[in-house]
């Protein structure tokens, strides 16, 4: 079972995003039957669709004694917490979740901090140009002695974090609801974007193992398996390829199976067997009823 956060020192500290990585809020009309079929859809203020596999790898790690999840999103708590909460609930036995509830550390909006002069200097040198924004600090996640250097943020956006702490981003492409319905004319460009959550198991895994191989933090790890030096060049630059690289894909769904034998990439042939197939009229008044909740919700409160 993952640590107890006030209980024991763990080795590695994950860190997720919620939307574009671990979900969305929106979706087409026609393509709720598809997280329907699946069991991916949550009520945490307003209607969630989870992506395929990220149930199963939140499962996972919650099974590995070295590791901490926490959540770090910029939207606002009000949502974040029940969303959180919705997905180990739907992610965990009864049992585990239980045992977790009370020490989740969900990070939310009010966390995320200013640039310091220094960081901005910092930011313009690394990225050419400055972007105003708050940043997600991940000082303060580390616990009871823990290292910064073993922990690491799963986001979709490199400017989200501080410069200074590049090296414990796990970089992964935001999934959008048109990916999927791309996939009705456009499959071989969007098979690899809406599997990323099998993308970034398999580069976790293969980063966690990295670390321990050669002894090293699991920071130094990931960042020498996503970054490279240019020729002719001194500064190292993301490697936009690794995101095409079946390898991690590959890895991140079979490692998912020891929860979910049959668990198997999206398709397609799987998305549209869901979103073109009959449907009752219950399902047709629950789908609605779907647009309906989030256009109430974004009325009175917008999650961003």
């Amino acid at each position: 079972m993952s640590c107890p956060v006030s209980v024991l020192r763990c080795k590695y500290n994950i860190v997720f995003d919620l939307d574009e990585v671990l979900c969305i809020d929106t979706v087409g009309s026609g393509q709720a039957p598809f997280f329907k079929d699946r069991g991916l859809i949550l009520d945490a203020i307003c209607p969630h669709y989870i992506f395929p596999g990220a149930k199963e790898l939140i499962a996972f790690l919650y099974r590995m004694d070295e590791i901490r999840v926490s959540f770090f999103s910029a939207g606002r708590d009000i949502r974040n917490e029940p969303l959180v909460h919705a997905l180990l609930k739907s992610s965990l036995s009864k049992q585990e979740y239980e045992k977790i509830k009370e020490g989740v550390q969900i990070y939310s909006r009010q966390h995320t901090t200013e640039d310091t002069p220094a960081e901005k200097e910092d930011f313009s040198k690394c990225f050419g140009v400055y972007k105003q924004k708050k940043r997600k600090n991940l000082q303060s996640i580390p616990k009871n002695g823990e290292s910064l250097e073993d922990t690491v943020l799963i986001d979709d956006d490199h400017t989200n974090i501080l410069v200074g702490q590049i090296k414990n981003h796990l970089f992964v492409e935001r999934t959008e609801a048109r990916h999927f319905e791309s996939l009705r004319t456009d499959p071989k460009d969007n098979v690899h974007i809406v599997n990323r959550i099998y993308y970034v198991a398999g580069l976790l895994f293969a980063a966690i193992n990295k670390s321990k191989v050669e002894n090293i933090f699991l920071s130094e790890a990931l960042f020498r398996i996503q970054y490279k030096l240019k020729e002719n060049q001194e500064k190292f630059h993301f490697r936009e390829e690794i995101l095409s690289e079946d390898l991690y894909y590959r890895l991140g769904l079979e490692t998912l199976r020891a929860i979910k034998p049959d668990l198997q990439f999206t398709t397609r042939e799987s998305y549209l067997a869901s979103v073109g197939r009959p449907q009752t009229a219950e399902e047709v008044a629950y789908f609605e009823d779907l647009i309906r909740q989030k256009k109430e919700i974004d009325e009175v409160y917008l999650p961003r």
